[in-house]
């Protein structure tokens, strides 16, 4: 470890969209010494212009890893999914505490069950979905007596949506693809099962904006797993304006294009404009018994981008997801839980969580989109 009077030493791998908005974060707050990395010299420039220390890094070569990660207390990786694996092996063998942005989990949870007697923490799942999203799951969980079913409903949606499918790129299109197009994992009867993607459709209604909802993959499936046995029934659903799913089946399913991904990637890459205007919205619902009363207690979160400089934005996306990382490396930071190995989120405190210098303000409308929705 290499924590000085300046403060930790963390090194966050990816200069995408997450990892320059969590440097950021971390080092205006003070006690951090953030070095961002990534292995494309776009990406570097672009942080030396930001102001940023960079560091080139393939974090796919272990040996080259390891030795980067020499003088830091802790690494994230906020770069694809491809990397979190390698990434957490040469932290686990460096002894440095890892967090990762990834909805997939079980690699890392692997990783760690092959090296038991490492200092490292690992923290796999942060995040807005999974992460904060999960993590509010489980706390409803934990405070029902006889919890029976958890709805989760998550959308990232333009704030100001300009096409008929009425969407934007926000995040990985590769990911958004997986989404539509693979199993959806579920619990049903108490049992892990897969769902078909772009069923189950209903209408919601959250702050009086109107939405559908429907299946998609790669939202619950760490969560099923914390889940099972507490709850019987489990459903991820993924949030988007009314029109957007008949249009998507359309493309994915009358035209083929689950089986081309190649050519439905080419066509969101080039039909569709990136975005960074988004309204983020999650609601989680818990249904169960209190006092013999069936009775439904719900968390919603609403989020929205933030104004950058030069009429720029940071995404609501980004910025939940970085915010939601930094509160969990602070709180582990701060006060180790554990002297090592994988930390499980549903171990970590909700409240002093939500409660974090990261996470609030995070809802807090900001006032150049108070027209929307």
């Amino acid at each position: 470890m290499s924590s000085s009077a300046d403060g930790k030493a963390i090194l966050v791998v990816g200069a995408g969209r997450v990892g320059p908005v969590l440097a950021a974060m971390l080092s205006a707050v003070g006690g951090y010494r953030v070095t961002l990395a990534d292995v494309t010299d776009e990406a570097l420039s672009a942080g030396e212009r930001a102001g940023f220390s960079m560091l080139y890094l393939d974090a796919t070569r272990l040996e080259e890893t390891r030795r980067a990660l020499a003088g830091f207390d802790a690494v994230v990786c906020a770069a694809p999914q491809g990397v979190c694996v390698p990434l957490a092996r040469a932290a686990l063998e460096t002894g440095t505490d890892y967090f990762d942005l990834a909805e997939d989990t079980a690699g890392v949870e692997a990783v760690a069950a092959g090296v038991p007697d490492s200092t490292a923490l690992l923290v796999p799942g942060c995040g807005f979905a999974p992460g904060l999203v999960h993590d509010a799951a489980a706390a409803l969980v934990r405070q029902m007596p006889s919890p029976s079913s958890v709805i989760i409903r998550v959308g990232a949606i333009p704030a100001l949506p300009t096409n008929r499918l009425r969407y934007g790129l926000s995040w990985n299109v590769e990911a958004l693809i997986d989404e539509y197009t693979q199993p959806c994992h579920a619990l049903v009867g108490g049992e892990i099962t897969t769902l078909a993607p772009l069923t189950a459709e209903e209408r919601v209604i959250v702050g009086g904006l109107e939405l559908e909802a429907f299946t998609t993959a790669g939202g619950a499936e760490t969560l099923c797993r914390r889940l099972q046995g507490k709850v019987r029934e489990l459903t991820f659903k993924t949030l988007r304006y009314p029109g957007h799913l008949d249009l998507i089946r359309f493309l994915v399913e009358d035209l083929g294009l689950k089986e081309r991904r190649h050519l439905l990637a080419t066509l969101f890459r080039n039909g569709l404009p990136e975005i960074h205007q988004d309204l983020l919205i999650a609601l989680v619902t818990v249904r169960g018994e209190v006092g013999g009363v069936l009775t439904e207690r719900s968390e919603l979160r609403r989020i929205e981008a933030m104004p950058g400089p030069a009429g720029s934005y940071v995404s609501a996306l980004s910025r939940a997801s970085a915010a939601h990382l930094a509160a969990v490396l602070d709180l582990v930071q701060s006060a180790r839980p554990q002297p090592g190995g994988l930390l499980h989120h549903e171990d970590l405190p909700f409240a002093a969580l939500s409660a974090s210098r990261f996470l609030r303000g995070l809802e807090q409308p900001v006032a150049a989109m108070a027209a929307v929705a």
